[in-house]
C-alpha cells in the first residue's frame, strides 16, 4: 500500500490541475463569448473611454471592406494608446451623429499587417500615417486625408484640455467641408 500511496498522490495532484484548468478554460471561453456579442460601439467604448457607448464607431474589417467601397466614407486610423487619439474620438463622434454616418476605425497596428490596407489602396502611405489619422473616402478612393498635425493646431498643449468651443466648431467645419454635409 505505502508503494502505491505516492502514484495516488501523484494521480490526485494531475486531476486536480486537470480540473482547475477545465475551470478557467470554461471562465475563459465564457467571457471571450461575452465580449465578442458586444456591439462594435459597446467594443470601441472599452478601448476609447472618452467616447459614449452610443457612439458611431464602427470596426473596418474584411467583410465591411465591400461596403465601405460603395460611398462617401470616413475612416480612422488610430491608437488607443495614444492620448491625442484618446480626446479626439469625442468630438468627431459629437460631429458625424449628426450626419448619421458610422465611423470606420482601423488600429494604426493592424493596418500593415492586414489586407485592408491593401484593399483600401493606402499601403504605399500606410507607413507614413500616424495616429490619429482621419481619411475620407468617396466611391472607395481616397478624397482627402487629414493628419495629426492638421487636426490639431496646437500639438504643445495638453490633449485633453485641448477641445474648446471654438476649436471644436473649427474642427466641425472641416469635417462637414470634408463630407460635404450642410449644417
Amino acid at each position: 500500500m505505502k508503494e502505491k500511496l505516492p502514484i495516488i498522490v501523484s494521480d490526485l495532484i494531475i486531476i486536480a490541475v486537470g480540473v482547475v484548468f477545465l475551470v478557467l478554460g470554461i471562465r475563459d471561453f465564457k467571457e471571450y463569448m461575452a465580449e465578442n456579442t458586444l456591439s462594435d460601439a459597446e467594443r470601441f467604448k472599452k478601448e476609447y473611454s472618452y467616447v459614449d457607448s452610443d457612439n458611431s464607431y464602427q470596426y473596418l474589417s474584411n467583410k465591411e471592406i465591400k461596403n465601405f467601397s460603395m460611398g462617401t466614407n470616413i475612416l480612422l486610423i488610430g491608437d488607443p494608446l495614444d492620448s491625442w487619439t484618446q480626446i479626439l474620438v469625442e468630438p468627431l463622434d459629437r460631429v458625424i451623429k449628426n450626419s448619421q454616418k458610422k465611423i470606420y476605425y482601423i488600429a494604426k497596428d493592424n493596418l500593415s499587417n492586414d489586407k485592408i490596407g491593401e484593399q483600401l489602396k493606402i499601403t504605399e502611405f500606410a507607413d507614413s500615417l500616424g495616429s490619429p489619422t482621419i481619411i475620407f473616402f468617396e466611391d472607395g478612393k481616397v478624397e482627402r486625408i487629414m493628419t495629426k498635425s492638421e487636426i490639431y493646431e496646437d500639438l504643445n498643449s495638453i490633449p485633453i484640455e485641448y477641445w474648446t468651443d471654438e476649436r471644436f466648431e473649427s474642427f466641425r467645419t472641416k469635417i462637414e467641408d470634408a463630407l460635404n454635409i450642410e449644417n
